[in-house]
């Protein structure tokens, strides 16, 4: 039952180790995004409309589950 438990333990571990590195991953997608689109905002090449659009248009076309890791990953983003 010992050994299980450890086992179960060390399972459980390997998968939050693999969604924080997930989450990492996504979490600097979308701050690489969002410096691309201030950075073309103060260029004036977009309007910000435009990159609001561009966003929605983007979650629109990703699967249920990427655009669940996406909301997740905005809400952690938000809360830092």
């Amino acid at each position: 039952l010992a050994q299980m438990v450890n086992q179960a333990k060390t399972e459980n571990q390997v998968n939050e180790d693999h969604l924080a590195k997930l989450v990492q991953l996504v979490k600097k997608a979308f701050v690489q995004n969002i410096v691309l689109m201030m950075v073309a905002f103060s260029l004036k090449m977009v309007l910000f409309v435009d990159c609001h659009r561009l966003l929605l248009s983007l979650t629109d076309n990703f699967d249920e589950i990427y655009h669940s890791i996406i909301y997740f990953s905005l809400m952690l983003l938000i809360n830092e």
